[in-house]
């Protein structure tokens, strides 16, 4: 804090970087500036050049790349050690999801295992201009998904293969949060053309 003070966000850089490759065992790189943006309800914040490392048996080096991440801070559940985030907006951000051979999910984290779960809760999700790849070798799946969100959900064009098959799907879906939840329907509106099943 007294370095926070002092000097600014900048200096929050480094602890981050390495409490999260502590935490995960993966490495967090934030390259651009770590500032303070303006907002009337929780304290906002943008880190640019971001880049979190896949690990080690995945055929890309990085899970996640964006060239910024936006977001705000509720404050007081960080009291009792909760990290509550309102709202988190990725500038062109670059995703990558894989399943090996043997089951294995890149996006799984050994921390998530433990009791009590995840102590990070993303309220609102959004991203312009996102490419997603999906990959899993067990079902050979490989697919580019082109993304962006607006205030009623995610627009996506998928290309590549499912199943061994030649993919093209392009439609609209609700909020991405939304597939979290298990009470109420997703809805999606959607065409396209799997091998010759249209």
């Amino acid at each position: 804090m007294v370095l926070f003070v002092m000097f600014g966000l900048g200096t929050l850089k480094g602890p981050i970087q390495r409490a999260v490759s502590h935490a995960t065992g993966r490495e967090l790189i934030i390259e651009g500036e770590l500032k303070p943006v303006w907002s009337w309800v929780h304290p906002r914040f943008r880190a640019g050049k971001v880049r979190f490392a896949n690990p080690d048996w995945a055929d890309e080096d990085w899970m996640f790349q964006a060239e910024a991440v936006e977001a705000s801070v509720r404050l007081l559940p960080l009291l009792v050690g909760r990290v509550v985030l309102p709202e988190v907006h990725l500038v062109h951000p670059e995703i990558d999801l894989e399943v090996d051979d043997e089951g294995r999910k890149n996006w799984i984290l050994s921390d998530e295992k433990k009791e009590g779960g995840s102590r990070i809760a993303l309220q609102q999700l959004t991203f312009d201009r996102g490419r997603l790849r999906f990959a899993d070798a067990g079902r050979d799946i490989d697919l580019e998904n082109e993304l962006s969100t607006d205030a009623d959900g995610v627009a996506v064009e998928s290309k590549g293969t499912y199943k061994g098959l030649p993919a093209n799907v392009k439609g609209r879906g609700g909020p991405v949060l939304g597939l979290k939840d298990q009470n109420d329907p997703w809805p999606i509106d959607a065409g396209g053309k799997i091998g010759d099943t249209n």
